[in-house]
């Protein structure tokens, strides 16, 4: 399989590609990251230079984008918006829907529970932050994944899944992860989830077919698994 990772030097960028890195399913890897040193920090041994290659630059490119989605598989996109940053994965997502038409290649991006038919998952799992947090900080940044989801979801030609985690947190992996349905408003008992078991979830997306097949043209949340 030949993978491509857009935001690979961020939060949940660099576990995709350290995962990626270490799937012997995966077989190719093109990541776009905006700085180098940042992600050979994050990823350290795990990086494979026999099958990884790294690309400086951005998603504003739109000829850089069109580079990134060339010949591969799968686009998985980590991309995100911050308080006070530059809102991009909407346009980001245009831009990889443009150059992935008429191609068969399937597109997985991430975004948020709470964002499009996930918004009463978000009011019950973490009411605070969506009822006080969300429309008075981070209003603009939500509206930019809403958008994004409403674009990829309207579209009949490119395959799609998004990947709505609730609170992203620093810990180290638990491995216990679980996708969920929007419909199931308290799929786990706590509000948050490891970066590193997002990437996970969104490298097993890309490797296990059934379950790609499963989630299909949906938002998928990704949520801390318990026994």
């Amino acid at each position: 399989m030949k993978l491509s990772i857009l935001g690979g030097s961020g939060g949940v960028g660099s576990k995709c590609v350290l995962y990626a890195c270490r799937s012997s399913n995966i077989t190719s890897i093109k990541v776009l990251c905006r700085s180098r040193a940042k992600l050979m920090r994050a990823v350290g041994e795990s990086w494979d230079d026999s099958k990884a290659e790294i690309v400086e630059g951005d998603v504003t490119n739109v000829e850089t984008v069109k580079a990134m989605c060339d010949g591969v598989d799968v686009v998985l996109s980590a991309l995100g918006t911050t308080s006070g940053g530059p809102l991009v994965v909407e346009a980001a997502v245009r831009k990889v829907l443009n150059a992935l038409a008429g191609t068969t290649t399937k597109f997985i991006f991430l975004t948020s529970i709470g964002i499009g038919d996930s918004l009463p998952q978000g009011k019950s799992m973490a009411p605070f932050f969506a009822y006080v947090i969300k429309p008075c900080f981070l209003a603009k940044q939500f509206q930019d994944l809403d958008d994004a989801e409403e674009v990829a979801f309207a579209q009949q030609d490119t395959p799609v899944v998004t990947i709505r985690p609730p609170q992203l947190t620093d810990t180290p992996p638990t491995e216990k992860m679980a996708l969920k349905p929007a419909s199931d408003l308290k799929p786990s008992k706590v509000a948050k989830i490891s970066r590193a078991d997002v990437a996970r979830a969104m490298v097993m997306l890309c490797e296990d077919a059934e379950l790609w097949n499963e989630w299909e043209g949906k938002g998928a949340s990704v949520v801390q698994h318990f026994d």
